[in-house]
């Protein structure tokens, strides 16, 4: 399996337990009974953009988030992505810390940024076969639909997308292995219970990466997302979301491959009679550094410039986030450290200019 595109920037995240005991320090939950309502997604391609992040977008200083939100609105973002993770949020049953996404939300709506929930993983006392992966699926999806359910109302008017799971179609966020028929259920139980509460709200598909078909390791996002349609999924989607990860090649480079799962996703949606559904691109970048696989300062400018620039002509496109603002580490041989469009020190690197040339330049 070549894992230079089949492993996303979600494994950049995995998440420390220290990490989980700075919640208390996050200030209170908000009344989100009195938040604005989240603007329809509009037509143009300037407004569909976004950043994504792991869990560092959430545990950081109150200067850093603030810091971080603001380059992306710098550079053009309408949307950002936020991890609203079951393990980190209800680490024991019935103990829920909402401090952190409760931060997010109000900074992002402050900004006048939408956010993009996805609602993924799970805590240990309700993992399937007590796995020791905070990835896990769970045991019952009821009890997972529920939590999804109670973030949904908890943020109704200001978080109005919710993306179900990240990445099923990879064993190591779907542990103990991938498995279409489970997150069948999954993705039927969470779109219910989150339209019985707020009915108005877009509940996509998960977040499907590129991959190869092995066994139980991984299943292309193609192959997943035909399982998902056989097993009666489709009315339970309202749009598809997909990593389709190119580097070191643009979208439109003759020598990459990966793009094309986009164009076969719409097909399988189109034979499904989902032509007028949108997918989602909630992560898209290229690690810069020394690693064998990274790519320069210069080349990740041009990816993403040509990225930008493409997705805006396919109509069938809905937002599209990059992956990610800021790096997550200062160590460039590590990939997993090196995918922001900013320094770890918030220094811009090209990719960051590129960004910003773009949207000066009207989406052109």
């Amino acid at each position: 399996m070549d894992s230079r595109v089949s492993m996303s920037g979600w494994m950049r995240g995995l998440v420390c337990a220290s990490l989980v005991a700075t919640l208390a320090s996050l200030s209170a939950p908000p009344d989100v009974r009195e938040a604005p309502v989240v603007e329809p997604v509009a037509a143009t391609q300037l407004a569909r953009l976004g950043f994504a992040e792991g869990p560092q977008l959430l545990y950081q200083s109150d200067a850093d988030l603030a810091r971080e939100l603001d380059a992306m609105k710098a550079a053009g973002a309408s949307w950002v992505r936020m991890l609203t993770s079951w393990s980190m949020i209800e680490p024991r049953q019935g103990q829920f810390d909402w401090a952190a996404t409760d931060r997010l939300v109000n900074y992002a709506t402050a900004r006048g940024m939408k956010v993009l929930g996805l609602v993924t993983y799970t805590p240990g006392w309700a993992r399937y076969r007590q796995w020791s992966g905070f990835e896990g699926r769970p045991a019952d999806e009821d009890v997972f639909a529920e939590f999804a359910q109670t973030a949904a109302e908890r943020y109704r008017g200001r978080v109005n997308t919710w993306e179900v799971w990240n990445e099923p179609n990879l064993w190591f966020f779907y542990f103990p292995g991938v498995d279409a028929n489970s997150f069948a259920q999954i993705q039927k139980a969470t779109y219910t219970a989150i339209k019985s509460s707020v009915p108005e709200a877009t509940v996509l598909g998960p977040g499907l990466a590129n991959a190869n078909n092995v066994s139980a390791v991984s299943r292309s996002p193609i192959t997943f997302l035909t399982s998902l349609y056989a097993l009666g999924v489709g009315p339970y989607m309202d749009g598809i979301a997909l990593h389709p990860y190119t580097y070191p090649y643009t979208p439109i480079d003759p020598a990459n491959t990966t793009w094309d799962n986009v164009a076969d996703a719409y097909a399988v949606m189109s034979a499904n009679g989902d032509a007028g559904k949108k997918i989602w691109i909630t992560e898209y970048g290229a690690p810069t550094g020394t690693a064998s696989q990274n790519v320069t300062d210069a080349q990740q400018a041009t990816i993403l410039g040509s990225f930008l620039t493409h997705t805006a002509t396919v109509p069938y496109l809905g937002p599209v986030f990059l992956y990610s603002l800021r790096d997550s580490g200062t160590d460039p041989s590590k990939t997993e450290q090196n995918f922001g469009v900013l320094n770890y020190d918030f220094s811009p690197k090209a990719g960051y200019q590129a960004v910003k040339n773009y949207v000066t330049a009207g989406g052109r």
